[in-house]
């Protein structure tokens, strides 16, 4: 049966609304659950896929940490697609909360995610550009980790006992051992690099920054420059800034609140995204994607945006 748009204000808006949300959310809960979207067909990548070439590439089995360098890698992509799994259920629930600022906090954790997942997924990335990105997501975590623990080791007075202070010690003599393995492969990986093409990789030293990251994938890979407003809001607010505050604040009842529009604009990008990175995993691995639920939700949500009318929710 055809729903069609309700015209009246007042109580049979705010519930029509109501209904429109519950039913995105339905058909995200039935997205969330199809593996044909989350899992790929196979273990393995094809054949002379892009992943199958960065498997391949000399220094990609060189130590670093736990396993080779090209499992760090595939390691850290992979963790951000399972966290955008588990997002996507916060951002379903943003379907029937009252709460305002959640849509915008999980829609920015959710689009981060994919940025740097698409960032080593990247199917036109050479392979060792791909481990680079891979080694150098897994090396900041851990410089910060470092720093925190010497911090904390610095603190570690008598206080504390000897025995927080010997656990501090070796979570710290773990850290720098895992740290030297990964920068020992980014400098096997570059040497490789140098001696198959006689010059060093163009590949940046260090990680960009999230909304550096975010900027290049909605502008340069998504053509999406419109979105950088969305999640420049959504960062804002997450971020507790005043300015972001104040535009979410409605006078009237002095609480928080979105609009419907801007609700569907943010989960619009945040689905997108979520596709996006999808798309390029597939890709790099050498397979076809299966998002037919997913883009049905997408084309639902621009549907909607196009037909109905801006209205506060909370």
């Amino acid at each position: 049966m055809r729903m069609t748009p309700v015209k009246s204000k007042g109580a049979l808006r705010r519930a029509h609304v109501m209904l429109r949300r519950w039913e995105i959310g339905l058909r995200m809960r039935e997205a969330h659950g199809d593996p044909d979207i989350w899992l790929l067909e196979s273990k393995a990548p094809a054949h002379r896929s892009p992943w199958s070439d960065t498997r391949t590439y000399p220094g990609a089995a060189t130590q670093a940490g736990p396993g080779s360098a090209v499992e760090v890698v595939e390691s850290e992509a992979r963790l951000r697609v399972y966290a955008v799994h588990d997002y996507f259920v916060g951002l379903r629930t943003t379907t029937g909360t009252r709460s305002a600022y959640s849509l915008y906090v999980m829609c920015r954790a959710t689009i981060e995610a994919c940025a740097f997942a698409t960032w080593v997924f990247d199917p036109a990335a050479r392979p060792e550009e791909r481990l680079l990105r891979g080694l150098r997501l897994a090396a900041e975590p851990l410089r910060r980790r470092l720093k925190s623990l010497e911090a904390m080791e610095s603190d570690a007075t008598g206080f504390w006992g000897d025995d927080f202070r010997s656990d501090i010690t070796s979570a710290k003599n773990r850290a720098l051992v895992y740290q030297h393995n990964i920068e020992r492969a980014i400098q096997s990986i570059h040497a490789e690099h140098q001696k198959a093409d006689g010059h060093a990789s163009r590949e940046p030293s260090r990680v960009p920054s999230a909304s550096q990251r975010v900027r290049e994938m909605l502008c340069d890979e998504m053509d999406l420059p419109q979105g950088l407003d969305a999640y420049h809001r959504m960062s804002g607010v997450a971020h507790s800034e005043a300015l972001a505050i104040i535009g979410t604040w409605n006078w009237d009842t002095k609480r928080p609140s979105i609009d419907y529009f801007s609700f569907l604009e943010f989960l619009h990008l945040a689905l997108c995204a979520v596709a996006f990175m999808l798309e390029r995993r597939a890709a790099c691995w050498g397979e076809n994607c299966k998002l037919n639920k997913l883009h049905r939700i997408i084309h639902r949500v621009e549907h909607i945006v196009e037909r109905e009318p801006r209205v506060q929710m909370v």
